[in-house]
């Protein structure tokens, strides 16, 4: 017997019963999160803390941000955005790909810049926060 198959025996029916359980209720809050989030049709950027600028995701555009080490360019298309060119190291916020849902964010640490979008009912809170 190898070391998973030996586990898996061990395990009373509860022990697995609880087991699916857990892992049925984990994929479906995955489901139900998305089912309950909203598209946002703004985002705000904050360079270094600070309002850059409020964008429409309605409309096709680039937006070009000078942060801490560089530019960051923003493309925003099909009421969505991504970072599509950024002079960051890791190009970490390039990786995040297209954002489109209320509270969604994409951060470029290196040159302190932020973009969240925001939700359309203009409602402080996230679906987390309640």
């Amino acid at each position: 017997m190898t070391g998973c198959t030996s586990i898996f025996f061990l395990l009373t029916r509860t022990d697995k019963i609880i087991l699916i359980a857990c892992l049925f209720a984990s994929l479906a809050s995955f489901g139900v999160r998305n089912w309950l989030q909203q598209e946002g049709t703004d985002a705000v950027v904050e360079v270094n803390g600070r309002l850059y600028a409020r964008v429409s995701l309605l409309q096709p555009d680039r937006i070009r941000v000078t942060g801490m080490q560089g530019e960051v360019c923003i493309q925003v298309e099909d009421g969505a955005l991504r970072v599509v060119s950024s002079t960051c190291r890791n190009k970490i916020c390039m990786q995040r790909g297209w954002i489109r849902h209320a509270g969604d964010m994409i951060v470029c640490a290196p040159n302190r810049v932020i973009i969240r979008i925001l939700p359309t009912s203009g409602h402080p809170f996230d679906m987390i926060t309640g």
